[in-house]
């Protein structure tokens, strides 16, 4: 490992159909998926729990300190321990990381001056880690960020008003240029099923990349798409049986727009996986290869179309998403 610090109803059905004038719609049938394990991966024991962005493992390490630390593993193993300090602050706090295919890492989170003032703040941070931009977003802060296929910044979060609370804006996403310019602003419309944190769908949610959309994963147990114009494309509610006491053991979305999510089950909180059939609107649970029912299954993300899962500390399992041959459900 290396090391750097830094279907269709009967003809007679059809038939009557007609006769009233009515439209019928196709039965569609789910497509069947399995998993595959690429091959099992071996990583320094985390501390706190990681996640997968483009081509990198990220987690947070001294958080809420003058100078918190990234720490990025990537696929071949190579690591990185990435200092992310804000010149002249007391506490630094991190609240979102991202990463793209190529390595460059989006940071989210806020700063405290000297003397307790504080900034809401997201940057972007090379590929090469010699080259920074950040962005002062007061009063926007944002709780997930991710970069998108094209290059730009993605964030989710709360527009604050210090004045009156009750002015707040929830559940707004923002996109920025890598140079820090703000593109657009669009405040999400209100969700067909409440959010569960007074109204704030962003709070422990999850914003994710394809190669042609942006996917967040709302706490509030629903999915919406966007182009990478900023445009809503799609929403799919979410499971069964994810509620404000039982969240998801991750969620993740593929390049090809797979979307999968972990669900807990039975008294033992072990994990299913479950994955979106678009078609049908469903959610199609699939199998991990070894794993014991019951078990707990950690979702990381995608890399590229390959899902990064972990059984326990230190050990990630790599999966292809294919089509189940058999046809079995």
């Amino acid at each position: 490992m290396c090391y750097r610090r830094l279907v269709m109803g009967s003809f007679a059905t059809f038939s009557l159909a007609m006769g009233l004038g009515l439209t019928v719609q196709p039965v569609l049938a789910q497509r069947t998926r399995s998993l595959e394990l690429d091959r099992d991966v071996y990583t320094p024991v985390w501390q706190t729990m990681p996640k997968w962005r483009g081509k990198l493992l990220l987690r947070v390490e001294k958080n809420d300190t003058k100078a918190p630390v990234i720490d990025a593993l990537d696929r071949d193993g190579y690591h990185e321990d990435i200092l992310f300090d804000i010149p002249d602050s007391s506490l630094v706090g991190v609240t979102g990381t991202g990463a793209s295919s190529d390595g460059s890492i989006v940071v989210g989170g806020y700063a405290f001056s000297a003397d307790s003032r504080r900034a809401s703040l997201i940057a972007w941070i090379a590929p090469d880690r010699q080259r920074r931009t950040v962005i002062r977003t007061v009063p926007f802060e944002a709780t997930a960020v991710t970069l998108a296929a094209d290059g730009t910044i993605w964030a989710v979060g709360n527009t604050w008003d210090n004045v009156k609370r009750a002015n707040n804006t929830k559940n707004v996403i923002q996109r920025y240029d890598t140079a820090g310019k703000l593109l657009s602003s669009l405040k999400v419309l209100e969700l067909e099923s409440p959010a569960r944190i007074h109204g704030d769908a962003n709070e422990r949610s999850y914003l994710m990349a394809s190669r042609d959309r942006v996917g967040w994963f709302t706490n509030s147990n629903q999915y919406i798409e966007f182009s990478l114009d900023g445009i809503e494309l799609n929403r799919f509610d979410g499971p069964t049986g994810i509620e404000d006491s039982t969240p998801p053991d991750g969620v993740a979305l593929s390049d090809a727009n797979d979307l999968v999510v972990g669900r807990k089950v039975g008294k033992g909180r072990g994990t299913e996986l479950l994955v979106l059939d678009r078609p049908t609107r469903e959610w199609v649970p699939v199998s991990v290869p070894g794993q014991k029912p019951g078990a707990w299954l950690a979702v990381f993300g995608f890399d590229g179309t390959t899902l990064v899962a972990s059984p326990t500390s230190g050990k990630l399992l790599r999966l292809r998403l294919v089509e189940d041959p058999s046809g079995k459900k």
